[in-house]
């Protein structure tokens, strides 16, 4: 113990030291003030003095009633599909970098505005669509198409750059909250980061609302009162907006409203607007400026010691680390002979995944996931014991489907609940590889349409995950099963077809991670007792930058028929290769028909993406509609299903929509007239080894190199 002190307490000296220099208190001059025009006002529209005309731009159908004193933001004669936006003549400066010759600090806008609004609908049965507060790049123009559920903020492509507060009394069935009046904040797209339902025509008559924008908290908030119904109480929604990375610097503001087949009247009776700077604690440290007059610090000594003082530190610090590292390795040395324990509380440093045989290698934690992860994932290790007895014993019984990874248990928790485990591969690398997968994404990744792993066992030879049960197991097994597709009814088809398209945007868009799953397919998805779809195995799943475009690997895996070509044949991998398997995805479910060409002995010769650019270009694909339907569809649905995935499976990676433009698509029946689908291409590849997968048999999915590789391009007849 006395060896082993001395060092200890060396090292906790030179810690103390370290951080006693990097603790110092440095006055650091207070920068300059940048030259932003902070924007301020208070219009009343009933009182014209209050505001002047030229400060407001005008665009669409929007005109300004001075007799009445308020602004019809859209057409009062009962015209359809009407467009307008009022929004003030002078841009909003979001954020300042700092300027290190002037001194500038760098700083960031926080706003507050507050407006009345009316909304009138001449039919209170048939409401439509609704009016948003927006932000979008500075200047700007309405988007073409944007008229109905994109409220003039967005267009069909997905490429508008705006933040919109929407107050919509209209439900479109592909994103809005089911059947009522909601609100929500719009940070991407017209699909909702957040939304509150209402009870049916809460948006009606006169209405305040309230939006407060913290630029140093990054949050947005709306508060929404209802002033001519005092049984409904205010309304509170919140959401965290990094308006650096979701807008460009210099920003409009105003108002936004739309009507569709059904009009309603959209009235704006006061606005009034207020900004304000704050220094950006984040990149600058400030305090008071001394006055050099007293003998305070000067500017010049200021930005010295604020420079130097931190060198010095890191440099202790590193010998800090230096120090234990060396302590830590000689210490391991000496323990090597001593048996390893599996770890069983948050005080765990590593854990072992070797078998008893040797062929395993070891997987510390530190490889998985950083510290603050690291309690995550401790919090949620289950027990061996419990779950063999879930499982009763992993009994053959009991098994749901073999994948390449491993095997997958049905299990019922002591307190009743229903868990899927799969039990990875023994001694198999590909687990390790997968478990690490798994791991990392799990502690950030929440959403609805994606399947939970609620826990994790890492005992012995073991290596389980522990997932929810979904009851209807994968979408492959109700599809492809004759009997069973037929519970597949067209309003189930098309939910699974948008909750999918809406985990994907959270996985490429909308998470703290940017994550591209490279496997996604029928087997992957799994289905509630509602058949609210979820998609999961992120096992080949990888993390992108946010600047990231593309990755290249020399280990293709995936599943031949839903790989993208680039992906196949060069190994290259986004975003766009998860939209193509998303295409042919849809396909499937529309026709009820696998993608199995890279199948030489299937009973289907002719693959599905050359079937459906035939009958496509022959105006013939209502006749690949699977039968199980009994031609029970909405042909304009299915004709907007199969155009999307047309888009999706397009040759190049750059045709292809993001997922945040296919769920705007899924929404409107209008953008196709100038987003005509190109021949697309598919890629046939021999495998040397094929794999089943998770939840299901008889899916076919390859980790080895194939013996040839060809792309076939499809000629319409």
């Amino acid at each position: 113990m006395g060896s082993r002190a001395r060092p200890t307490h060396l090292l906790v000296a030179l810690c103390l030291t370290s951080l006693c220099l990097l603790s110092i208190n440095v006055v650091v001059p207070a920068a300059a003030a940048p030259a932003t025009s902070l924007i301020h006002f208070d219009f009343d529209f009933s009182n014209s003095s209050s505001f002047n005309v030229d400060d407001l731009n005008q665009q669409g159908d929007t005109q300004l009633n001075g007799t009445a004193g308020i602004i019809e933001m859209t057409h009062t004669d009962n015209t359809t599909f009407s467009t307008g936006r009022v929004t003030h003549r002078l841009p909003l400066r979001l954020w300042e970098d700092a300027d290190e010759a002037t001194g500038a600090a760098a700083t960031v806008t926080s706003f507050s505005t507050r407006f009345s609004f009316f909304i009138d609908p001449t039919d209170r049965d048939r409401r439509a669509d609704g009016m948003a507060f927006f932000l979008a790049g500075f200047p700007s123009t309405i988007p073409d198409f944007s008229y109905g559920g994109l409220l003039g903020v967005y267009n069909a492509t997905g490429a508008t750059r705006a933040i919109a507060v929407e107050f919509d009394p209209f439900h479109n069935w592909q994103w809005d909250p089911s059947g009522t009046d909601h609100v929500g904040i719009d940070l991407k797209s017209v699909v909702s980061d957040i939304t509150r339902s209402l009870p049916d025509h809460s948006l009606v008559g006169k209405m305040t609302a309230y939006i407060q924008f913290d630029g140093v908290t990054k949050m947005l908030a709306l508060t929404l009162n209802f002033d001519d119904n005092a049984t409904l109480a205010p309304v509170h929604i919140s959401t965290h907006a990094d308006v650096r990375t979701l807008l460009p610097q210099e920003v409009v503001f105003g108002f936004s409203a739309t009507t569709g087949s059904w009009v309603e009247r959209h009235r704006i009776l006061s606005w009034s607007f207020n900004s304000s700077y704050s220094i950006n604690s984040t990149l600058t440290s400030v305090d008071k400026r001394p006055d050099s007059s007293t003998g305070g610090t000067t500017p010049r000594t200021g930005r010295v010691l604020a420079i130097t003082l931190p060198i010095v530190g890191a440099i202790l610090a590193l010998v800090v680390l230096t120090c234990f590292c060396f302590w830590r390795r000689t210490s391991a040395r000496k323990d090597s002979s001593m048996p390893f324990k599996t770890p069983t509380s948050k005080a765990l440093v590593r854990f072992s995944l070797a078998s008893r045989s040797g062929n395993c290698p070891f997987l510390r934690l530190t490889e998985l996931t950083n510290p603050d992860e690291i309690q995550s994932i401790d919090s949620i290790l289950i027990p061996l014991s419990t779950l063999r007895i879930a499982a009763d014993n992993f009994a053959e019984r009991n098994k749901l489907g073999e994948g390449g990874f491993g095997v997958v248990y049905k299990g019922v928790l002591p307190e009743g609940q229903e868990i899927a485990i799969k039990r990875l591969s023994q001694g198999s690398r590909q687990g390790i590889e997968e478990l690490k997968a798994e791991l990392v994404l799990v502690a950030k990744l929440r959403h609805k349409n994606l399947v939970s792993l609620i826990g994790v066992c890492l005992e012995e030879d073991e290596k389980l995950l522990v997932y929810e049960y979904m009851p209807n197991k994968s979408l492959d097994t109700v599809l492809f099963d004759f009997e069973k597709r037929k519970d597949l009814d067209w309003a189930k088809r098309i939910k699974i077809v948008n909750g999918v398209a809406r985990g994907l945007q959270y996985l490429h868009e909308d998470s703290q991670l940017r994550v591209v799953h490279r496997d996604l397919k029928a087997s992957n998805v799994l289905l509630d007792f509602d058949y609210n779809p979820k998609i999961s195995d992120f096992g080949l799943a990888k993390l992108f930058g946010w600047d990231q475009t593309q990755e290249v690997t020399s280990h293709i895996a995936g599943t031949y028929g839903y790989m993208a070509p680039e992906y196949a044949m060069r190994g290259q991998y986004s975003v766009k290769s998860d939209a193509f398997s998303f295409g042919v995805m849809i396909l499937e479910i529309v026709t009820g028909r696998r993608n199995n060409s890279f199948i030489s002995n299937s009973e289907q010769s002719i693959d599905l993406l050359s079937l459906v650019w035939e009958h496509w270009t022959t105006g013939s694909i209502e006749e690949l509609l699977d039968p199980a339907l009994g031609g029970h569809s909405a042909s304009g649905q299915m004709l907007t299903l199969v155009n999307i995935a047309l888009l999706c499976v397009q040759d190049k990676p750059a045709d292809r929509p993001t997922m945040s433009a296919v769920n705007v698509m899924l929404g409107s029946n209008t953008v196709f007239a100038t987003q005509a689908p190109s021949r697309p291409t598919f890629c046939i590849q021999e495998m040397d080894g094929i794999d089943t997968d998770m939840y299901s048999r008889g899916e076919f999915q390859s980790t080895s190199n194939s013996k040839t590789k060809a792309v076939t391009w499809l000629q319409p007849r």
